[in-house]
């Protein structure tokens, strides 16, 4: 409200466990996933909002604790493929070119982006 702006205006930039590491996926709306930031802005705001969604894959173990995991001190391996996002582009061309074209380049799998 303060920036008198709908929620479906705004997007979303958050840490998503049930995707792939290095995965980026956008949506518009749905539920929280269980992601308790998420959840706090659906409270806030509605669910009317974009999402982009940034894999940082599934806990290592069962019994690692969910904040140690997304929190935690990263290998390099996870440090390249995190640093492989491209949340610039991916902003600019949901900007620019609109919520279907973002979705078009970046949901795609890695491999099928060429």
């Amino acid at each position: 409200s303060f920036y008198k702006m709908a929620s479906s205006e705004a997007a979303v930039i958050y840490d998503d466990i049930s995707l792939e590491l290095g995965r980026v996926k956008i949506t518009l709306g749905g539920s929280s996933g269980g992601h308790n930031g998420v959840n706090d802005i659906i409270g806030r705001v509605g669910n009317d909002f974009v999402r982009l969604r940034m894999g940082v894959g599934s806990k290592p173990f069962k019994e690692m604790d969910l904040a140690d995991h997304v929190l935690g001190k990263m290998t390099a391996y996870e440090m390249e493929k995190i640093a492989s996002f491209d949340i610039c582009g991916c902003v600019e061309t949901l900007v620019l070119g609109g919520l279907a074209r973002a979705q078009n380049v970046y949901n795609r799998a890695e491999a099928d982006r060429g």
